[in-house]
């Protein structure tokens, strides 16, 4: 029985790429190369937008073509998973979720540490940042 799942695992021990949408993404496309992924022994996939996508994101018709690749995907058993990175970092949705709550925008801190001897000043260049106020700036 192990040696039977060895040579021929289920869906759920084999490889699940990440496979980028990122052009029309029609359903003949989908289900092209949902066939060629069966073929070639994986598992399943993540649905992954990415720029370049002509399909509006989150729209009725990505919503459409989603559910077409997870019904495809059935008849091959293969597993599906939805990827929500669009664009990176994770949590934006295409820019959706702070269009409508500007509050949830990510804001990056760093850090810099600079050390001198004695009693010279240190001068830096900082590049070019967003202040609160939208304007654009540098520390120096």
């Amino acid at each position: 029985m192990l040696q039977k799942c060895f040579q021929n695992p289920p869906a759920s021990y084999r490889i699940v790429p990440f496979w980028f949408w990122n052009g029309d993404m029609s359903e003949a496309a989908i289900e092209l190369q949902i066939g060629e992924m069966a073929d070639k022994g994986v598992g399943g996939f993540f649905i992954c937008a990415r720029q370049g996508l002509t399909v509006p994101y989150l729209s009725q018709v990505w919503f459409d073509r989603v559910r077409f690749a997870v019904e495809t995907a059935k008849t091959f058993g293969l597993e599906v998973w939805i990827y929500d990175e669009y664009p990176y970092p994770s949590g934006m949705a295409g820019g959706e979720v702070t269009l409508e709550h500007p509050d949830a925008k990510h804001h990056t801190l760093w850090s810099l540490r600079e050390t001198r001897e004695g009693n010279r000043p240190i001068h830096l260049e900082l590049p070019l940042g967003q202040g609160a106020n939208g304007r654009r700036s540098a520390l120096r």
